[in-house]
Parts: structure tokens; sequence; C-alpha cells
């Protein structure tokens, strides 16, 4: 096993990132609570469309054909750089990532958290890396899975998160679990109508269902916290960046389609 960094995500990223003598200055993080229909070996990691920005831009020219693309990145447990496979599956549609370590496919020893880090590192190169965590079988699996999900959060199957690498532990205080606790809410009623058309529909219709008057002011939208949304699609490219702190919390009641951005 390798000798991981635990102060914060910033040294488990920067000593994964030592293992082929690079130095990583900033970059995303992805982690997922791995699910029985996860199986790396053949059909492959799910990817949620949340996470697509995270990985090789595929394209996806005929929707209809499956599509593979190979990529570096560094085996963290091996400590060596390998071929992965990037696959695109017409059928349902989904993506998935295959050709992974051997450890990913352990199903054993608890839950399994699989990591996906894409950094840039000091010298201008960008690079991959995967690493494996199983909760009976690790020492650092309790307090990596606390630096990425917080300890608040029970893990469930499916869970997953994306963050900056240096980005602060999670904390649930009364704003957070507040706009949770309505997101959830809302949730429940299903399919809502956008009340407008255009670029702000989906952040229009959500803050209204969340209580909040359209303005300009530029504070924060709900209690301190800056609401985003983001339209993505089920194929195809996906609808680019939001360049923010941003966290993608996959919550316990398996919530898809919207996503909350935290700064």
């Amino acid at each position: 096993m390798p000798n991981r960094q635990l102060d914060s995500l910033f040294s488990y990223c920067q000593g994964l990132s030592r293992l082929t003598g690079k130095t990583i200055c900033a970059g995303e993080i992805f982690a997922k609570v791995l699910t029985q229909n996860d199986d790396p070996g053949r059909h492959g990691v799910l990817i949620p469309i949340e996470t697509y920005d995270l990985f090789p831009e595929l394209e996806i020219a005929d929707p209809n054909q499956n599509l593979t693309k190979h990529f570096l990145a560094v085996d963290g447990i091996e400590g060596q750089e390998k071929s992965l496979a990037y696959k695109y599956y017409q059928r349902y549609p989904e993506r998935r990532i295959t050709c992974l370590n051997g450890n990913f496919n352990d199903r054993q020893h608890g839950h399994r958290v699989g990591i996906f880090i894409r950094a840039e590192h000091v010298d201008g190169s960008v690079g991959y890396y995967a690493d494996i965590l199983r909760e009976k079988e690790d020492a650092d699996f309790q307090r990596l899975c606390a630096l990425l999900f917080g300890d608040a959060i029970h893990l469930s199957e499916g869970l997953f998160v994306l963050l900056a690498i240096d980005a602060p532990t999670l904390v649930f205080d009364d704003a957070l679990n507040d706009l949770l606790a309505r997101f959830d809410h809302i949730n429940k009623q299903g399919y809502i109508d956008s009340l407008r058309h255009g670029d702000t529909e989906i952040g229009y219709t959500f803050e209204t269902q969340l209580g909040i008057k359209e303005n300009n002011d530029k504070r924060a939208d709900f209690r301190g916290i800056e609401v985003k949304c983001k339209q993505v699609k089920e194929t195809g490219g996906h609808g680019g960046k939001i360049n923010l702190f941003q966290q993608v919390p996959r919550w316990e009641e398996k919530l898809s389609g919207v996503s909350i951005y935290l700064r």
C-alpha cells in the first residue's frame, strides 16, 4: 500500500504526484463510493454526468455508436503510469472508465472509494491519477473519506464528490443543512416546469423553488451560500466548465440531474 500524506486533500494529491517526480499546483478530484454495478475490469466505473469535464473530451460524432478513448493516468497503488480507457456506451447512454487497478474490483472489504484526479503541475503539464480505498483493508480509509465527504456523511453506494484539490473539508452547518433539506423537498416533487425560457431558466426556477426572490444583489444567494445551476446533456458534449470552487455531492437519496455548487 502507498504511504499517503493526509494532512489535507492537497497533501494527498501532492503525494500521488511525487510518485512520478511531479509537483501539483492545482486541479480537481472526483471520488465515488463504488456500487455493485461498477466493474472496473470489464464494464468500467460509471462516471456521473456532473463529472464529465474532469476527463478527456470525447468527440461523439454519432451518438448511436460506442466510442473509446485511451488516456494515461498514474496508478496510485502501483505508482506507475498506465493506459486507462474512457468509454461511451450508446445503448444506455453512459460513460465509464475501464482498465483500472485490480483492487477496484475487491468487494470483500466493505465500501470501495474510487478516486480520480486531474492535476496541473508546476512545469505546466496536466496529468491524471487514479487511486482506490477499501474500507476494511486501508488504514487511510476513514481519514481520507472525512477529507473528501466530511465527517457528517454516512457512506452509501453511489455517493460522490467533485471538488478542487485545495478545497477545505465540507462542514455541515445550519445554513447548509437548511439548503439540503429544501433541496430534498424540491427533488421529491419530481419534474418541475421551467418558469421562464433562456439562459437563466434553470437557475431562476430553482431559486424560486428555494424561496429566493430575483435580485441583482452580488452577495451569496442563500444564507451565505452561492447557488449555481447548470443544465447538463445526456449525450454528446457537455455544457462547459463553471469556474467556481465547486462540490457536487450525490446525497444519500441518490439525487440526480441537479448539482449544487458551493462557494
